[in-house]
């Protein structure tokens, strides 16, 4: 893990890990335990874990902002219904109030990451844009999802952003649209009465390139020409460059 985040330039200690995924159960909740072990003997933060108690978003401090991110998973390839320790489901999506917790905790921003949608596909599915839009509706400010394995459309939900899927960061990578990836900054107004929005979204997709036999995280622009082309012609399908 320490060499995955040094070879994507992400320090340790900005770092934050959803543990929200299908594969969280594959090991049963003795697999989850130690996952949680390792992550917090490591000084790594994660969310999307319950462990009993009120539902709730993790909360972190970045920059003076009080930041609530929330993990869950439509997908399990083996759940676990009991124990101390489980990845949030949709029925715990809609259960609180978010907005009075978000106020009641001080929060200036509520950051959501779901696990959703079949694999595969480019366009968001009608169900996951209606939990988006009730999401956008019950406080969230951002989501960004995953589980896809290739990237998806941004949409504006009201004051909300919803990334659909940035695609794969790190995994297998099978056919060549799953190579397509993107990393997403965020912008979150720190000052005055909009504390808390979202400013703006800058994407900055890459493609794992094989070069010398090793899958290497490349900016489209560095693509040898033939690739280049064949690879933006699928992410201008995603995000049309803006006419001027």
């Amino acid at each position: 893990l320490g060499d995955t985040l040094e070879a994507l330039s992400l320090p340790a200690e900005k770092t934050i890990f959803s543990l929200a995924n299908n594969h969280l159960g594959d090991h049963g909740e003795n697999g989850v335990l130690s996952t949680v072990h390792f992550l917090e003997k490591s000084g790594l933060r994660f969310f999307g874990l319950y462990r009993g108690g009120e539902v709730a978003p993790a909360i972190f401090t970045h920059a003076e902002l009080r930041l609530g991110l929330f993990g869950w998973t439509q997908w399990m390839n083996r759940d676990i219904l009991h124990g101390t320790a489980r990845a949030y489901r949709l029925p715990d999506v809609f259960q609180p109030d978010w907005r009075e917790l978000k106020s009641r905790n001080g929060l200036h921003t509520l950051i959501a990451a779901p696990h959703w949608q079949l694999e595969f596909r480019h366009f968001p599915e009608s169900q996951a844009r209606q939990w988006a839009r009730q999401m956008a509706e019950a406080g969230f400010d951002l989501l960004i999802a995953h589980h896809p394995h290739v990237p998806s459309p941004v949409e504006k939900l009201g004051e909300a952003l919803c990334c659909y899927s940035l695609g794969n960061l790190v995994g297998v990578h099978l056919s060549w649209p799953t190579k397509i990836a993107a990393i997403v900054d965020a912008h979150v107004v720190n000052r005055g009465d909009d504390t808390g929005k979202i400013a703006m979204l800058h994407a900055r997709p890459f493609f794992f390139h094989k070069i010398d036999g090793t899958q290497t995280v490349t900016a489209l622009h560095e693509l040898p020409e033939r690739l280049r082309k064949k690879v933006r012609r699928r992410w201008e399908m995603l995000y049309p460059p803006a006419r001027e």
